[in-house]
């Protein structure tokens, strides 16, 4: 009699698709891991991005400058705050263009403060155009359609002279940012020191 051919039994099968699942699972979670990781880790790369971009912005600005002042005050636009004016080819003591026929411009860089609880910063940059024969002096409106510097700043920047350093002065504050599904922290405590050839606070 010809041997009888045997199959996989039920216990059999069920055990290999148990087995199987714990894999397929496995792989799956690894997948899902992998995946949050790129996101947060893209998602932090981008917000630092930011940020270095801003800093090249400012330090063109401040090589530029005639006179940077650290004055805090209100700008033109509610919850919105000046921590720098950069002048350029412009005096505000004098009232008028170090070279007429040069452009001149005013540039501010503010803090927006957004909705949230605790309030958080956008930080923006806001540049504009002083007619020399006019002495017509640019105002601070600082909004969502100036040119951005960095998101999710906690406080306003501090801007302080530095002592003994001629025409020298640091910017300090502080960044929180939640990325991925996760939300994984990232901290980000700025403090860096400019140097204007012009003229000081």
């Amino acid at each position: 009699m010809p041997a009888e051919k045997k199959g996989f039994t039920l216990v059999e099968v069920l055990v290999a698709l148990f087995l199987s699942g714990l894999v397929i699972a496995g792989l799956v979670g690894l997948w899902v891991s992998t995946t949050n990781f790129a996101s947060s880790s893209r998602q932090e790369l981008l917000w630092k991005n930011q940020l270095s971009v801003g800093e090249r912005k400012i330090h063109k600005d401040v090589i530029e400058a005639v006179k940077v002042d650290a004055s805090v005050y209100a700008c033109e636009t509610p919850g919105s705050t000046n921590f720098l004016t950069i002048y350029k080819n412009y005096t505000p003591d004098l009232d008028g263009c170090l070279i007429p026929s040069a452009p001149a411009s005013v540039v501010f860089y503010c803090a927006l403060k957004d909705q949230s609880d605790p309030p958080r910063f956008t930080l923006y940059r806001e540049e504009g155009i002083i007619k020399c024969d006019q002495n017509i002096q640019y105002k601070c409106i600082c909004s969502p359609k100036s040119d951005l510097i960095l998101q999710n700043v906690n406080n306003i920047p501090q801007v302080t002279k530095l002592v003994g350093m001629a025409n020298s002065f640091g910017i300090k504050f502080a960044g929180y940012l939640e990325v991925g599904k996760n939300k994984r922290p990232i901290m980000l405590d700025y403090d860096k020191t400019f140097n204007s050839i012009g003229g000081g606070q």
